[in-house]
């Protein structure tokens, strides 16, 4: 799933609550193919370090960490490590949750690159479906495969 830069995106400071996006037609959400890197200059290796530390961030509600349970949508990581941009989104627009997890995201990130800026964005588009969960969090949380 390609997103443009003029999807919907509620960024760390924004107020949060019911989502709203520019399509307002009710289409049924298509889940990430996975967790994406849209820079092209972005070394996987620094991608990858990231998704690693977040999935020390549990979801303090279904006890999952927020990558395997497909709340990650997208890690960039600027060529000169001075910038790293995570967009997110929650299982429900009305989570009570939504700073802890949030602040959890910016601390792991902090412990790959500390002298980095943190750039948290919460996405609502595509909403959060169980089809974006891994085997894994599936199998524990008792979904079909």
């Amino acid at each position: 799933m390609e997103k443009r830069k003029d999807d919907h995106v509620e960024t760390q400071n924004a107020k949060r609550g019911t989502p709203e996006s520019k399509d307002s037609s009710n289409k049924k959400s298509t889940p990430p193919a996975a967790v994406k890197n849209t820079s092209a200059d972005n070394p996987t290796q620094h991608r990858d370090q990231i998704i690693e530390a977040l999935k020390q961030v549990i979801d303090p509600e279904i006890h999952i960490n927020i990558v395997d349970l497909g709340l990650v949508y997208r890690v960039d990581v600027s060529k000169d490590l001075k910038r790293v941009v995570v967009d997110f989104t929650l299982t429900t627009p009305g989570c009570p949750l939504a700073d802890e997890i949030e602040e959890n995201i910016s601390k792991m990130c902090r412990t790959v690159f500390p002298s980095a800026e943190i750039e948290t964005n919460l996405v609502w588009v595509p909403m959060w479906s169980a089809d974006f969960m891994s085997e894994d969090a599936r199998l524990e949380l008792g979904f079909p495969i």
